[in-house]
């Protein structure tokens, strides 16, 4: 990437949300020359223009909360362009982000099938402290190959921690065991759309993956009929089974 032709050129864009939780805005700047560019863009104006020149390298810088990334793609001609954003891996963006959806029981009066298992759990919750509000928004999903992923997004007094976890998962007896794989992290670099990479930057996931690789990481899950609890956290939250797979916000 970078200058190819030496024409100046309007470039018109437009920013699509892809999966955000937090937003503060966007900084839009030509990478070669980072002086130059847009001002903040925000997502209750995603239109832009910018002047530069055809070929250049835009990046799109994110205030967003609670992993920061930027994405880099090229200013090729005058026609619009939708730039995707967004906000966690590539492999979440059909499971986390819907935010209103029903649960099932799982059926397990008989034994518990593994297949039945598969799927996507939620579990949510609000305390309140004293004048503040400490919230919890966590998702598993089991996927059918044997691998798990799992976040937890905290907000706690205004500061947004979050963690990521992958693996594999099996089942002893009546409980899911779900051990961090170090491997199956994903890449800091990642490419969603043809020509629009995003880097994330910060941290992140790596330094989860840092832990997984320091401290062989497990979760445990006891199997019970109204969801997976979780067994070695003292207040035992439930993880609910998702009613429908999750694929878009309007889906459930």
């Amino acid at each position: 990437m970078g200058q190819t032709m030496s024409d100046s050129i309007v470039f018109h864009g437009k920013i699509v949300n892809d999966g955000i939780l937090y937003n503060i805005g966007f900084i839009l700047s030509i990478k070669n020359n980072p002086k130059f560019g847009s001002p903040i863009v925000g997502l209750d104006s995603s239109e832009f223009f910018v002047q530069c020149v055809r070929g250049d390298t835009l990046v799109l810088k994110t205030m967003a909360s609670p992993y920061s990334y930027s994405v880099e793609f090229v200013a090729k001609d005058t026609i619009q362009q939708n730039i995707h954003v967004w906000g966690f891996p590539n492999s979440c963006k059909e499971w986390y982000f819907e935010q209103k959806y029903t649960t099932i029981s799982l059926p397990i009066k008989y034994g518990i099938n593994r297949s039945d298992l598969v799927g996507i759990y939620k579990h949510r919750k609000k305390k309140s402290y004293n004048d503040f509000y400490v919230t919890y928004d966590a998702t598993i999903k089991l996927k059918s190959d044997s691998t798990f992923e799992f976040m937890e997004i905290r907000d706690e007094w205004d500061i947004i921690g979050v963690t990521y976890h992958t693996g594999k998962w099996e089942i002893k007896r009546d409980t899911i065991i779900c051990r961090t794989v170090p491997e199956l992290y994903p890449p800091i670099v990642q490419e969603r759309y043809r020509g629009q990479v995003l880097h994330f930057y910060g941290g992140g996931w790596e330094d989860d993956k840092q832990k997984a690789i320091e401290k062989g990481i497990v979760y445990k899950f006891l199997i019970q009929k109204k969801g997976l609890i979780y067994k070695d956290r003292k207040d035992r939250d439930i993880y609910r089974k998702v009613k429908q797979s999750v694929t878009t916000k309007d889906s459930i």
